[in-house]
């Protein structure tokens, strides 16, 4: 193919920055993740690879999921996004001072997801068998019969949205579900079972509802 230039693994260019860049550095690009193939100074070509997976530090104590987002600050990954906290990939495998990432080739993308079933039982928190997961690390509690939380320190911001899979409401369907986002920090689930011979159609906070339930979060 004669406009063919080449595999589009590495991006080439003039470095204008003063520090010197060490090869195996992470940074961005015009927004595109890559990884710094060879040392290089200013007023020299700068070759970045921006496909693959590669082992990168991360900030200390922080513990990543496979499929969770990863963010690059100060050339540390970095668990949530912030002005100087930049989207660069997905976690493959996490260690306890670095964290193997697969670069996104589609860093500009603003959703992030998390998709899971919950099952529960007696007073413990819900168990969560994720699906997806692009959004981080959240932790499922019990707060009180049929109140459970999903926590992620300021994941969830204002648009946020929440869908969990409902029985409905109805005599053939007394188990009710909902998800509600509480905070930037908290998304609350609750069940009730539906008192279906009164007649004021009470509901009561109920354990033990949530059997292979699905939640889908989407954070835009």
């Amino acid at each position: 193919m004669k406009n063919y230039i080449q595999k589009g693994t590495r991006l080439q260019f003039i470095y204008e920055g003063t520090p010197t860049l060490l090869a195996g550095t992470p940074m961005l690009f015009g927004g595109i993740p890559g990884i710094v193939c060879e040392d290089c100074t200013t007023g020299n070509y700068l070759v970045l690879a921006i496909e693959g997976v590669f082992e990168i530090p991360k900030e200390s104590g922080k513990v990543f999921t496979v499929g969770q987002s990863v963010y690059i600050q100060g050339g540390q990954a970095t668990d949530i996004e912030g002005s100087d906290a930049l989207y660069f990939g997905m976690c493959m495998e996490d260690e306890s001072t670095t964290v193997y990432v697969k670069l996104d080739d589609f860093p500009a993308r603003t959703e992030h997801k998390y998709v899971a079933l919950l099952t529960q039982t007696g007073t413990n928190a819900p168990v969560a068998t994720i699906l997806k997961n692009t959004l981080g690390a959240i932790v499922w509690g019990y707060t009180s019969p049929g109140v459970y939380t999903a926590t992620l320190a300021g994941a969830f911001t204002a648009t946020t949205a929440v869908k969990i899979a409902n029985a409905g409401i109805g005599v053939h369907s007394p188990e009710i579900m909902e998800a509600l986002h509480t905070s930037g920090d908290v998304i609350t689930v609750r069940t009730f079972l539906q008192d279906v011979g009164a007649t004021d159609n009470d509901m009561a906070g109920t354990n033990a509802i949530l059997s292979g339930t699905l939640i889908e979060i989407t954070v835009y």
